[in-house]
Order: structure tokens, then sequence, then C-alpha cells
């Protein structure tokens, strides 16, 4: 389609800008493969899991961001081999219990998934995770251009409970199955809710009111504290990917399980714990590369909020397109009119190159996103 080309030549401008630096403030917990080789498949014992968290946590970690959901009890837990025998069960650790312990002492920002199954009925819609934050809409006429999932998996009640807050961390790629844009919010039984990276940034700054800032059109911005982010009318933001995989500092877990490393990689830091492991189906397509971790999108994210470096694309950007057009036609009728025909082909080469090095200053040093294309 037309905006599946327009989208391609700008991930072309990606490839020819090549890497970027970023905050260095956002690290990525790797469950990778050699972490899944020491420890077993994946899911791990949640012991295992809140041991990670409680060295995360001994190193000084800002927050922690779990780009992965504990939808069902933990079946290696000791005390469930024993229900028969109840006297024996109480003895036995209870691991699900151990890592909702963890999470009280821990400041991590859980995951869930949020469904768009239509067929769900209303009374079969599982009930959100609390969020410890107010969500305030000004502005908006008509909130109905916002994502409106169905349904949600969250994590077993032993574990959503203790968590400092949670966020969805859904990722939903375009009609080409690139994922350019990430949604930071969606209404869900009326109610507002954040995305992991969201929470983990409003988590992080300590502010409780967020805006979430429209008209008549949908979605603006997303505002707390210092930070205003531009989305798109459904309240996504159009990432601006640093470079390819691995662009952003990788630990993997079992390191940190190991505690094989240098605590001030972690001190103060947006900590993300993901997988990279093919085996777990968490790798997608983006500009630079077909086969990047899920991951790593969340930290572009952040990375993206913390620096300020957004990409937006304007409510009013068919006035831009207007005027870029009429300006492009206007230049074109009083050049051919008065060279020489052997000078249209060389002044139409210029004129493309000249339109091109406009469109990658616009996107790479203003931030705008303008149909090339068109």
């Amino acid at each position: 389609s037309f905006f599946s080309i327009d989208n391609r030549l700008r991930d072309f401008m990606f490839i020819l800008r090549g890497e970027v630096p970023q905050s260095d403030n956002v690290v990525i917990v790797d469950i990778d493969e050699k972490s899944l080789k020491e420890f077993g498949q994946w899911p791990w014992q949640r012991d295992i899991f809140a041991k990670l968290l409680y060295n995360l946590t001994d190193a000084g970690v800002g927050v922690v961001g779990l780009d992965i959901v504990f939808a069902e009890k933990d079946r290696t837990s000791p005390h469930r081999y024993a229900q028969q025998f109840p006297e024996l069960a109480s003895r036995l650790p209870n691991y699900d219990k151990l890592l909702g312990e963890c999470l009280t002492q821990t400041p991590v920002v859980g995951g869930y998934i949020f469904s768009f199954d239509k067929n769900v009925k209303v009374e079969d819609m599982l009930e959100a995770p609390s969020i410890p934050a107010i969500f305030i809409q000004k502005g908006l006429k008509n909130n109905n251009t916002i994502l409106s999932p169905t349904n949600i998996i969250s994590n077993v009640e032993e574990l959503q409970e203790n968590f400092y807050s949670s966020g969805f961390f859904n990722t939903i790629p375009d009609e080409s199955g690139m994922i350019r844009s990430v949604p930071l919010v969606m209404i869900y039984d009326g109610l507002v809710y954040p995305s992991l990276t969201l929470e983990m940034l409003r988590a992080a700054s300590g502010i409780r009111k967020v805006k979430v800032i429209g008209d008549d059109a949908g979605i603006r911005t997303i505002e707390f504290g210092d930070y205003s982010i531009p989305t798109d009318k459904v309240g996504r933001i159009i990432v601006n990917y640093r470079g390819k995989g691995r662009t952003f500092k990788y630990i993997s877990a079992q390191k940190i399980l190991n505690n094989d490393f240098n605590p001030e990689d972690i001190a103060g830091k947006y900590v993300l714990i993901g997988t990279s492991a093919v085996g777990l189906f968490d790798l997608r397509s983006m500009p630079f590369d077909s086969a990047y971790a899920g991951v790593e999108v969340h930290a572009n994210v952040i990375d993206n909020v913390l620096t300020g470096d957004y990409l937006k694309k304007p409510a009013d950007i068919v006035i831009y397109d207007i005027v870029i057009i009429w300006i492009i036609t206007f230049f074109f009728f009083m050049v051919f009119s008065v060279i020489n025909s052997w000078w249209i082909i060389p002044t139409g080469i210029i004129a493309v190159y000249t339109l091109f090095e406009f469109f990658f200053h616009m996107l790479f040093t203003y931030g705008l996103v303008l149909n090339l294309l068109l």
C-alpha cells in the first residue's frame, strides 16, 4: 500500500543515519541461551527469579520492568507436590509466595498483556491491576480513538498484588509486520492504563498525576513532571530506534544470578528483564533488523523519553504535505518553463536529492515524520 512504501523509505533513512548515542541509563538483563543452559528451561522456578531481583536491588537498581508475565502458578514449587498432606505442605517452600515477598522489597514494575479478542463478552472481562497513579484526560472530546482491549492476561494473584505497579507490554506491528510505534496508554473497562515503559518512567519520577492531553482528533501528548511525550491520536509513540540489536547494554541473567557483574552498571538505572533466546519467541521486526529482541523495543522508548529525542507526526500533517506539494509544483513549473529540455533530467535528479535531504533533516533534526512518497 501507499503508506507501506512510505514507511519503507523512512526505514531506509534510519539505515542511512546509522546508530546514535543513548542516554546510558537503560540496561537489559537478558534471559539468554547461557542463562537457560545453566538454570534450566523457561519458566524458571520463582525462587531463582526472586534471587535475580534481590541481586539487582542490592546493586542499587533504580527501577525494574518485567517484559514477562507470570500467568500461572509455579508448578515446580515443593508445597504443590504435598497438597494431599497439609501438614507437610505447610513446611515446604511456596515459590510463588517467596517471589511475592521479594516483590514487596524490590522496585519492580510488573508486566501484563492486553487481549483484543472480539469474542470476549463483557461479563467475561477480567479485572485489571490497580495503578498507584491518577490519569487525567484533558481536552479529549472523544476517547474512542484510543486502543480499547477486550481482556487481560495478568500475573497470578500472589505476585500481582505485590508489585509496586504494573504496565502492559503489548507491541503491535503495523500492516507490514514492523514495530514502528508502541502504545503508551490503552483504555480498559473505561479507565486509562499505562504501558510498562510509561509506568517505569512515572514511578522513577515519583509523580502520581499523569495528563493525557488531546483534542477532537484524539491524543496529542502525555505529560507528567518534566516530560511531555508526543503521540499519535491513538496514544502511540513513534520509536526513534537508536540502532541495530544490542545497541543498549545487555547483561546476562546468568551473571546477575552468580553476582558476576559490576554494580555500577546497575546502580540507579532503568533495568528491563526480558529475553533474546530464540526459543522463547520474543523477536520482532524493526527498521534495522528483522530479528530484534522485543525487550529492546521498550528500552528504545525509555531512552527516547529520557533524551527528549522524539519523532512525531502532527495532527495537522496534511497541511504540511499540501504546502510542500505546492512549493514543489511551483518550483518545477518555474524552472521547466525557462530551462532547456536537456536540463530537465539533471534538474529533476538534483531536486529529488534535495527533497530527500530535506525530509532526512526534518526527520532526525526536528523529529517531524512527513509523507516522503506523497
